[in-house]
């Protein structure tokens, strides 16, 4: 299914990049959904556009190799004109021979030790090695841009709670004022609230250039030029891939064989092995029986037939052949010891991510607990000081809570997604927009 989907990933993907929405210079209001980013990526992203190409140059091989088990035939046309000229007893003489021949030549090797087989089995397991690793690209990039999704939408809720705190540093500076003017506060209760009004001004600066990074960042990824303008991103609905709750254990032993990137290591030391017997054979002794055809049409009919049966063994080559065998057994080790240390960076992957993901819906269900608590102790604190019954520093410091307890709440939300999004990345289960 995924080899089909790879194709027509390729083939379609001008086609793709026209319907899938985004938003020009004149569109800045369009609203992109992560589907719609999904998909830009996977029609426009370079890198999985590229590992495409390398699949389908694979496939070539393939057919290059096939076709050492077919006849080649080949159909010929020849003319000649020559012109001869000599001196005789006579004077200078001279001759012209115009002419074409035409003839189609055929061959064939029947049978061989193996080497066409070897050359076969080897390019088929390549291929399946570019395959699984194309596919692990597109995982990759898929995650990426939800990851980028979802940090650019954590930027501009940041940006809006950064906003927020300058509207309600205002406030309380407006009301700190008034309490001065109604002689109930010192004078100095106003250098707090200043304060705390302009430092929430630097603060909207600050987010402003984390969404401008953000957004660059996903804009790149999912292909839109610099020039264009993102648009409004839709925040997804909180459904959650159930994965953690198939247990760590089950989650190791199902990831082992589902991981593209693994499958296509095991696929490489496969076509390595048919590289080494390759390299074997070609250091024994071989044989191959050929068929060869010739048929001339013009100007005169005529027709050969040629079978040879040749065997062969390298006596000696200083020992070149044996050495590229044993060096492309010495490949095979090493790819080997590779991939055993890939499994185990899978496993402490995996490991990490799922419990990150629990100790993320801990911390998100806490979060939102104290956003309740420091919203409410927020506008207690702000009537009090309203009616002279709280001081400015009393209201700043519930400020400065509330503002934590959103931003604490907000990097929760998003950390959580993020971090399921990289369990089904590791654990090998189907991503969105796969």
């Amino acid at each position: 299914m995924f080899k089909l989907n790879l194709l027509k990933s390729f083939g379609f993907f001008a086609v793709a990049s026209m319907a899938v929405p985004f938003c020009s210079a004149q569109e800045a209001t369009k609203v992109l959904t992560l589907d719609d980013a999904l998909k830009l990526a996977k029609s426009r992203n370079g890198t999985v556009l590229a590992a495409t190409i390398d699949v389908l140059a694979a496939r070539q091989r393939v057919t290059q190799a096939y076709a050492g088990f077919l006849p080649v035939v080949t159909p010929f046309y020849q003319y000649n004109s020559n012109r001869l000229g000599f001196f005789s007893g006579g004077g200078y003489t001279t001759s012209n021979v115009n002419g074409g021949t035409a003839g189609v030549n055929s061959n064939w090797r029947v049978l061989d030790s193996g080497e066409r087989n070897f050359q076969f089995q080897g390019a088929k397991r390549a291929t399946e090695s570019f395959e699984f690793n194309s596919r692990q690209i597109l995982r990759s990039t898929l995650f990426a841009v939800i990851q980028q999704y979802y940090e650019t939408l954590r930027a501009v809720e940041l940006q809006k709670v950064s906003e927020e705190q300058v509207d309600r540093a205002a406030l309380v500076l407006r009301q700190t004022e008034a309490r001065i003017e109604a002689g109930d506060v010192a004078k100095k209760d106003k250098l707090q609230a200043q304060a705390d009004f302009l430092n929430a001004k630097v603060q909207v600066l600050a987010s402003k250039n984390r969404t401008t990074n953000t957004t660059a960042t996903l804009k790149s990824t999912i292909g839109i030029d610099a020039e264009d303008q993102l648009g409004t991103l839709q925040k997804p609905t909180s459904a959650v891939d159930q994965t953690s709750q198939l247990g760590l254990s089950t989650l190791l032993r199902s990831a082992m064989q589902a991981r593209p990137d693994l499958s296509s290591r095991r696929s490489s030391i496969q076509s390595l092995w048919m590289t080494r017997r390759l390299n074997e054979r070609r250091a024994g002794f071989t044989f191959s029986v050929d068929l060869t055809f010739d048929k001339v049409f013009s100007p005169t009919r005529s027709e050969s037939r040629f079978l040879s049966f040749l065997i062969s063994y390298p006596l000696f080559d200083g020992g070149r052949l044996r050495s590229v065998a044993k060096e492309a057994a010495l490949n095979i080790q090493a790819s080997q010891q590779d991939l055993l240390q890939a499994e185990r960076v899978a496993k402490a992957e995996i490991e990490s991510a799922y419990r990150e993901l629990l100790q993320n819906a801990e911390r998100l269900d806490a979060a939102k607990g104290a956003l309740e608590a420091a919203e409410i102790n927020y506008a207690a604190a702000v009537e009090s000081q309203r009616l002279g019954a709280a001081s400015v520093v009393e209201v700043s410091l519930a400020r400065v809570s509330l503002v934590t307890a959103q931003s604490e709440a907000i990097q929760a939300t998003y950390d959580y997604a993020i971090s399921n999004s990289r369990l089904q990345l590791v654990t090998g289960r189907p991503m969105p927009g796969e």
